[in-house]
Order: C-alpha cells, then structure tokens, then sequence
C-alpha cells in the first residue's frame, strides 16, 4: 500500500514542481485532487491495520494465537501503516499550493 501511496507522492511533487518550473500556476483541482487522495490512503491505511489488529486479537480470544504473537502481529500491522500514514500526514500539511 505504502508503494502505491510513494508512486502518487512522487507524481504530485513533479507535478508541482513542473507548474513551479514553467511559472505557471498549478490548476485548482489538483489541492483538491491531492487531499481526497491522501485521505483515502490514510482510510485504506487505517482499514488494513484495523482488520489486521482485530484478527490478532479475535485469534487469541479463540486461543489459536499467543500473547506474543498477537503483540508481534499488532506491531507488524502499525510499522506496515506508519509510511502510508506519515506520507499522506506530508502531503496533507505541505498543500503544494
């Protein structure tokens, strides 16, 4: 997911940058463009780390997983979604306006 959300990242700030190379301004969808986009990784991001921690924890009420395992797969399921949510936090605040 974090690839997906890396290849847009790098599109954006090319886009940005060639509308700051010609000294054109950057059309007013693109912003917009940019914040639906970075919210829906952040919502995809969130979703997949939910259903990976909900998993983990419906797993070991079942007994099939033990309490290292279960704090090993919500940790694996935060550090998946901390560059998601740390590129599209960087995309949200910066604007490129």
């Amino acid at each position: 997911m974090f690839v997906y959300n890396y290849i847009y990242m790098c599109l954006y700030i090319g886009i940005f940058l060639y509308f700051q190379w010609i000294g054109a301004a950057m059309p007013d969808i693109l912003p917009q463009l940019n914040m639906w986009v970075s919210y829906a990784f952040l919502l995809w991001g969130t979703y997949t780390a939910g259903r990976i921690i909900v998993d983990c924890i419906v797993l070991n009420s079942k007994g099939q997983m033990t309490a290292v395992h279960v704090r090993n797969g919500i940790l694996l399921a935060l550090m998946h979604f901390l560059p998601t949510f740390l590129m599209s936090v960087f995309m949200l605040k910066e604007g490129f306006k």
